[in-house]
């Protein structure tokens, strides 16, 4: 995966390559913060934008649809009256939906990491500077 970034003004934008689509993560400073407008602050932000952006693709448009046509193939062998649970193929089918259950779990685990590692970054961030300003207000 191909990451390019860039920054103007209190603009940060990441923009990410993942399988020849392109996904993109934005940040602006907030105007009170201007005062401690960073460069690296804003693309960090921008990066874990995209990186959730790509994740949600991953779960939406690769994983829950190849999870879905295996479940129902997996229902309608069931409905057959040669089904055999036994058979290779219905082990097969068994084997890979357990496999696309497991990730879509690792990838659901992890957009609810990133989300939440941003909103406490962001909110560590905003009470660092806080202090910041208070320190200053007493000089």
């Amino acid at each position: 995966m191909k990451k390019t970034f860039s920054f103007d003004a209190g603009h940060s934008i990441c923009t990410a390559i993942y399988k020849n689509k392109v996904f993109t993560g934005e940040a602006h400073c907030h105007p009170e913060d201007a005062d401690f407008e960073s460069e690296r602050v804003g693309l960090y932000i921008a990066e874990v934008r995209a990186d959730i952006n790509i994740l949600t693709y991953i779960r939406d448009c690769e994983l829950k649809p190849a999870y879905n046509a295996l479940n129902h193939i997996q229902h309608s062998f069931k409905r057959s009256s040669h089904y055999n649970p036994n058979s290779y193929e219905a082990k097969h089918i068994r084997k890979q939906l357990r496999v696309i259950e497991n990730q879509l779990t690792v990838v659901s685990n992890e957009l609810a990491t990133l989300k939440s590692t941003l909103i406490a970054y962001i909110k560590d961030k905003d009470a660092f500077y806080q202090k910041i300003r208070k320190g200053r207000n007493k000089q």
